[in-house]
């Protein structure tokens, strides 16, 4: 029965994608070239399943320069989610933030943990720790995350601020229209006068005729085996561009604790990216043909447009070309943690062994990235990083001050998951004397977890 309904589902997929791709009496010349040669839906799966390395906020070792902020979190992007597991429930919100961009969202996630002794009370308690843990619940630990990152026509890499422009590119214009009606149109004496590649075919009052056209053009343009080749260039350009479009993010992290968990700690981080090929870079230099290519002025204009991109880009072969160029991320993040005394005496610890004391801290980390994609004969869709951290703490004498530097390979293995491996050097370890060094080799699997969003 599983089977059944497995390949059931699986043809009405397949069929419900086949009648999307037809054209309807609704279509214009250029809307039915489009669904046969989307250009923006092949930018906006090339943009989804680039090579960003392994997305983390927190981990240096596997850090990259192009990021999926997104990903940071658990999945959902358009409604709340929960999700559980054996040590942790997560909630997942996301709120309207139309303050910088209609479409923005600020996300809102809570992660509830399961509570266990610190273990600076441990010893104290000896013998009575076992009680002590029995008076924690699954509200003594919760983490509380807020977190932001624009998307707009300046930032973010996301298809849906451009895509009258990406429309507005594809090879659909005027010489295609005439290559149409010479070659196709059997009967032109029968078209309404002025019928031209915006006309819908609704205009054709023939029901005949106006299937005769549109069953043609569909050919037509399933054929069209230039404009595809001149789509893959443009595609890849379009990839490009979108990858290298500078990203900004910011989010903060309280994180409550029961005394006998540890300490609360509050910390907010920001991250900005940038790369020399933007598209950005691109429409400023190219606005006299690329904004009158979107507002339909002359069809040359999207022509020169495509072209001038397709140059910027260098994309002489697009199975050559990375999908994004060098890539330069900088992020700051300040962590404070409370000060605090734990009195033991009601789980029957003496003095001197409770008050236990906990000095409040403080530190600021700087993180600086620099990636570059490899694409080469043996090698695709693989990407270098290298990474730098600096830990100023202050507060507190057991800690030291650290400074960690990681070199990160990855390679893309599916349009989903990337293995990362990578060396990591670190001057002394978190909480050991400054006279000890690591060096660590790092490796696993990445996961990306898709955007629904369509974005």
């Amino acid at each position: 029965m599983r089977r059944l309904i497995f390949f059931a589902s699986l043809a009405l997929f397949a069929a419900s994608s086949a009648v999307a791709q037809q054209c309807t009496s609704s279509d214009t010349t250029v809307t039915c070239f489009r669904k046969y040669n989307p250009l923006a839906a092949a930018t906006a799966q090339s943009v989804a399943t680039t090579n960003t390395g392994t997305p983390t906020a927190t981990t240096l070792a596997t850090a990259t320069a192009l990021r999926d902020f997104l990903s940071f979190f658990s999945a959902g992007v358009d409604a709340g989610t929960v999700i559980e597991n054996g040590t942790s429930v997560t909630l997942d919100w996301n709120f309207p933030f139309p303050f910088v961009e209609d479409n923005d969202k600020v996300k809102v996630q809570s992660v509830f943990n399961d509570p266990s002794l610190a273990a600076d009370i441990q010893t104290p308690l000896g013998s009575n720790a076992t009680n002590a843990k029995s008076t924690l619940t699954n509200f003594d630990d919760i983490s509380t995350l807020i977190s932001y990152d624009p998307v707009n026509q300046r930032l973010g890499r996301s298809i849906a601020p451009h895509i009258k422009l990406f429309e507005a590119l594809n090879p659909t214009a005027a010489s295609l229209f005439a290559v149409f009606a010479q070659t196709l149109f059997t009967n032109k004496a029968a078209l309404p006068q002025n019928f031209d590649q915006n006309t819908p075919f609704s205009a054709i009052t023939d029901a005949t005729l106006q299937q005769t056209i549109i069953t043609q053009l569909e050919t037509a343009a399933a054929a069209q085996k230039n404009a595809v080749a001149v789509s893959a260039s443009l595609t890849k350009a379009l990839t490009q561009l979108l990858n290298n479009q500078p990203q900004a993010y910011v989010g903060g992290i309280y994180h409550y604790r029961n005394e006998l968990v540890g300490p609360d700690e509050f910390s907010v981080k920001g991250t900005f990216e940038v790369s020399p090929k933007s598209l950005n870079r691109f429409l400023k230099n190219n606005a006299d043909v690329c904004s009158k290519a979107v507002t339909g002025i002359a069809d040359a204009n999207a022509t020169t447009c495509a072209n001038r991109m397709v140059s910027f880009a260098a994309v002489d072969d697009p199975s050559a070309q990375p999908s994004a160029s060098d890539r330069l991320a900088f992020a700051i993040e300040y962590t404070q943690t409370k000060s605090e005394s734990v009195d033991l005496t009601k789980f029957s610890v003496v003095p001197p062994n409770t008050p236990v004391l906990r000095p409040g801290t403080h530190s600021i980390t700087y993180s600086l990235t620099y990636g570059h994609p490899i694409t080469s004969a043996k090698i695709k869709d693989a990407r270098v990083d290298v990474a730098v951290n600096y830990d100023n703490v202050s507060n507190d004498p057991t800690m030291k001050d650290r400074f960690v530097a990681s070199l990160t390979f990855s390679q893309k293995i599916s349009d989903t998951m990337t293995l990362p491996i990578s060396i990591t050097y670190a001057n002394h370890t978190q909480y050991l004397p400054q006279t000890d060094r690591r060096m660590g080799v790092h490796f696993g699997i990445s996961y990306k977890i898709p955007n629904n969003s369509g974005q």
